[in-house]
């Protein structure tokens, strides 16, 4: 019988774990949850620099979360009105200069319950590559 150890290493912010002690260093210094993170993607590709969080947050002020008045969906699970959702969104939008895991660092260190936005991470991602691969294409060929 063989017995081995191996080291497992784990994101300090977000829990996130590892065998690679590289990997979720890299990891750590831009992990969503960490209040002084470094977004790669504005590092590289954004146009203006990266904004900090608490600036980011101070956009999101005018979000409104209330429980509604049927507590519980249908799964049981509790149901939350938000009110001024769009225009806080497209605030943080301009205050992260189009940024999406920026857009993402701030809503995950505000306290909302999962699920309560209408946020997608996914379309904001794609919407900015689009808009940036355009503004990359040369216009003219030979």
């Amino acid at each position: 019988m063989k017995k081995e150890k191996r080291w497992r290493y784990y994101c300090e912010h977000c829990g996130k774990s590892g065998a690679s002690g590289g990997h979720i260093s890299r990891h750590e210094k831009a992990c969503t949850m960490n209040p002084n993170r470094v977004c790669r993607i504005c590092k590289e590709y954004a146009e203006a620099p990266q904004t900090p969080l608490p600036d980011l947050m101070k956009a999101l002020g005018g979000l409104i979360i209330t429980k509604s008045e049927n507590r519980f969906n249908v799964y049981g699970c509790e149901t939350y009105v938000i009110e001024n959702e769009k225009e806080a969104i497209d605030k943080l939008r301009e205050a992260a200069n189009g940024c999406p895991a920026c857009m993402l660092a701030a809503i995950r260190r505000l306290d909302c319950p999962a699920g309560a936005l209408t946020f997608s991470y996914k379309n904001e991602k794609e919407e900015f590559w689009a808009y940036y691969n355009d503004s990359q294409r040369q216009v003219g060929y030979y």
